[in-house]
């Protein structure tokens, strides 16, 4: 993933970047979205190659490379892919596209 950086909670406890790239996922229910950066403290508490934006379809808005987004979240969750290696889902419980 492009930026390994931390991206900080607000005072809200939002975060916001961008998104880096979209990746398809078998279940066609759900969205994927690669972000630039690793978000700080995650709910999971364990360090990632890459983190991911993971949400139902119907939940938030379609997005695409180069959009940016503000979230917050309480869960997120380590995977483990044979292409992105460790990979986290971050599962936001609120999502807004930025113009």
């Amino acid at each position: 993933m492009e930026g390994d950086y931390q991206i900080e909670k607000d005072e809200e406890g939002y975060y916001e970047t961008e998104i880096s790239c979209v990746r398809k996922v078998a279940q066609k229910q759900f969205r994927c979205y690669g972000i630039k950066g690793h978000i700080a403290d995650p709910p999971d508490g364990e360090n990632a190659k890459s983190d991911w934006l993971f949400y139902r379809i119907d939940q938030f808005p379609s997005l695409e490379a180069g959009d940016r987004v503000r979230f917050k979240t309480s869960k997120s969750k380590i995977n483990v892919f044979p292409d992105l290696g460790r990979a986290r889902n971050i599962y936001p419980d609120d999502l807004t596209k930025l113009d």
